[in-house]
């Protein structure tokens, strides 16, 4: 066993796993060798939980893009079945990778014992017409985010009118919109993975400062959503001060991830868990994008855009 994929053992007593098989007995050199599978096996659960709250989210969001006719919900929806799309692809050849390293540890440290006899053929049945579906979803969702966004543009530009620079103000302040949204969902999923594993995984059995870690992030998870708020109420108000404060907390929390690298236990994670690792880089990348629009946008407080707003408000309310 890798020394780095030691630190998973879970503690759990040996002859706990020693069961029959298909009339044969796992040894406990066996059972060591399999410590390792079996907690990635127990990662891929939290994974496929994610994707469910995930695709909820997704739905929820679709309903509201097309009832406020918001072109940043309609984006934010499109880019999210993106990524969906994406890693339901990657997971089909993580799979058959993962399929096949678990063979080679059964055939060699475990007499080739069949240990997952119908797991494959199951898990087969899901992930390939999910990705089937997910595809032709995304199919579609280019062509109606296309035809949305160019309906929904038009009307923009009816009320916002003619004036360039305007409109580049706009712009600015949609792809803020829309990174806010992706932020907010991306940085509370990497959080609660992170406070599962230190709750339910066994690297919380090796980490230092464990309630510390648990206090702060469950924090952050709160503070999350009220951040999302905040950032739109200062966009929409051009609130300086309360920009301040968005500004403010999306750089904490990208220093706080940079210095996350410095607990072994994390870092160990990181390295072992693709998911984990793809999840945390892709809401810290977005949290930075967030900041620097954050921080263009409130250079152009001041300039006009917010009297557009109130005017295209009083005649059409709820449109964005």
């Amino acid at each position: 066993m890798p020394n780095s994929t030691a630190l998973f053992i879970s503690g759990a007593p040996l002859s706990a796993l020693s069961q029959p098989v298909d009339n044969a007995t796992i040894s406990t050199d066996c059972a060591r060798v399999l410590i390792w599978p079996f907690q990635q096996l127990a990662q891929t659960k939290r994974r496929d939980a994610f994707f469910i709250t995930f695709q909820l989210w997704v739905l929820g969001m679709s309903v509201y893009a097309m009832y406020a006719e918001s072109i940043p919900h309609i984006i934010a929806v499109f880019i999210t079945q993106l990524y969906a799309t994406g890693w339901t692809g990657y997971e089909v050849f993580q799979t058959a990778h993962f399929r096949s390293s678990f063979q080679a540890i059964t055939q060699s440290a475990c007499n080739g014992v069949d240990l997952l006899p119908n797991y494959w053929t199951a898990r087969a049945s899901v992930e390939i017409p999910t990705l089937v579906i997910h595809s032709i979803t995304l199919v579609l969702s280019i062509y109606l985010t296309w035809r949305l966004v160019k309906l929904f543009g038009w009307q923009t530009f009816k009320r916002i009118g003619a004036s360039i620079q305007m409109h580049r103000y706009y712009r600015l302040a949609l792809l803020l919109s829309v990174s806010i949204q992706l932020s907010t969902v991306f940085l509370i999923a990497f959080m609660a993975l992170w406070i599962d594993q230190l709750w339910n995984g066994a690297i919380g059995h090796f980490t230092h400062s464990k309630v510390a870690f648990k206090a702060v992030f469950i924090l952050l998870i709160i503070l999350t959503p009220c951040w999302l708020v905040a950032g739109w109420s200062a966009i929409y108000g051009e609130r300086r001060r309360l920009m301040n404060v968005f500004l403010a907390f999306a750089a904490i929390i990208t220093f706080l991830w940079g210095f996350m690298f410095l607990a072994p236990t994390y870092l160990l994670t990181f390295q072992t868990w693709t998911f984990f690792a793809t999840l945390s880089v892709f809401a810290v990348v977005l949290l930075v994008i967030t900041l620097v629009l954050g921080i263009m946008c409130r250079l152009n407080f001041g300039k006009g855009l917010l009297d557009y707003r109130k005017s295209s408000q009083s005649s059409e309310p709820g449109r964005y």
